[in-house]
């Protein structure tokens, strides 16, 4: 069904690029404030801990068992071609319940390779290439059914805009190796 956005997705993926798909996902909007409800309750039972509670988190995971992110999570199993020493996968549900929370997520990067998929509501995503500080941060608004891949170490921090709903699916190294580039630049 998405095969050529897939071999998009693997062909940016390999030359360490970020990069916008928008509206790859239009089935995505099933990931709103209901899927949160569905992650939360299968953590509380299996830890005992509420995600929707006092603690203003503000992601849960793992995501997957819910029966609306397993699909996402399959498919990106099966297209993603595996670099390195990837073995292991995550999936997370990133949110905000107003457009005043960020989470208190500052700029990072994630060693893993990370691709979003934007459910429920809109997210700006500020992006920088640390290989090329010279092109400075670039935002990107993502909307319901968009895709933003990340590849690792790429410095970003979403900013809502609004309640917000956005799934994280990362591709876990063993252990970090990173890109000749990146030495290149560090030294």
């Amino acid at each position: 069904m998405r095969e050529h956005f897939w071999k998009e997705v693997n062909e940016a993926r390999a030359e360490g690029q970020f990069r916008l798909w928008e509206n790859a996902f239009p089935e995505a909007e099933i990931l709103d404030m209901n899927v949160l409800c569905d992650v939360n309750q299968y953590l509380s039972i299996t830890s005992g801990a509420n995600a929707l509670g006092f603690g203003h988190q503000t992601m849960m995971g793992p995501a997957h068992a819910s029966p609306r992110v397993k699909p996402f999570y399959t498919e990106f199993i099966a297209n993603l071609n595996r670099t390195g020493t990837e073995i292991n996968w995550n999936s997370f549900l990133f949110y905000s319940l107003s457009d005043h929370s960020t989470g208190g997520f500052n700029m990072h990067g994630d060693t893993e390779s990370v691709f979003l998929i934007q459910g429920h509501g809109d997210v700006g995503m500020v992006v920088e290439n640390m290989n090329k500080p010279q092109d400075g941060k670039k935002i990107y608004h993502l909307k319901t059914g968009d895709a933003l891949l990340l590849p690792p170490l790429t410095v970003h921090k979403p900013i809502p805009i609004g309640p917000r709903v956005t799934l994280s699916l990362g591709a876990l190294p063993k252990h970090y190796e990173p890109r000749p580039s990146m030495v290149e630049h560090r030294n």
